[in-house]
């Protein structure tokens, strides 16, 4: 039940291309309130670029729709922060995730969701993985910017990891690693101010 009604609000983030070109995937998201997605700044970053390309974004939904996306954040491609927020084109009526500030806690359930990176075409296929929370990198505290946690692979890379009530714990960051979801909210504070 959690992982159908959440799936609804994951994404395939892809490049615009020309329309003779094959779609290059670029990772996954997910939709939060606001007509925002949120997914990893990792994935658009480019260590052997001298410059910012300008590159043009769409979010597949999980029902096959395309829909464009813009770059809110300011520190684009910077590397400043590991959040990377778009707003989408046309935000009607869509599923959207609940980022909790509540405090996890170790050895908890936790459900990771991205869409695999082989998935081209069509309606994005997920990919699921449930593990256990282990640890809070650094200082072994709940304030850790980093969850450790079995759950997240590379088959769910910027999708959201998720508590058995299906709200947004952390954003799967890396193999073994997800962003705290006080983390994303900071992030997201920060495009208000």
């Amino acid at each position: 039940r959690v992982i159908n009604g959440a799936a609804k609000a994951v994404v395939r983030l892809v490049e615009a291309t020309e329309p003779e070109k094959p779609e290059k995937m670029v990772g996954s998201g997910f939709l939060v309130a606001d007509g925002r997605v949120i997914t990893s700044a990792q994935i658009f970053l480019d260590p052997a670029a001298t410059t910012t390309p300008t590159v043009d974004y769409r979010a597949v939904l999980a029902d096959g729709r395309r829909v464009s996306i813009t770059r809110l954040d300011e520190n684009q491609n910077s590397g400043d922060s590991p959040v990377a927020i778009f707003r989408l084109a046309d935000a009607n009526n869509l599923p959207v995730l609940k980022l909790t500030s509540s405090t996890p806690m170790i050895g908890q359930t936790v459900v990771a969701l991205g869409v695999a990176p082989g998935s081209q075409s069509g309606p994005a296929e997920l990919n699921v993985s449930v593990g256990i929370l282990s640890s809070f990198l650094s200082s072994g505290t709940s304030t850790a910017p980093f969850l450790m946690t079995n759950a997240v692979s590379s088959d769910n890379f910027g999708g959201p990891l998720l508590n058995t009530k299906g709200e947004v714990i952390g954003l799967n960051y890396k193999p073994g690693l997800a962003l705290t979801a006080n983390a994303i909210l900071d992030a997201i504070a920060s495009l208000l101010h």
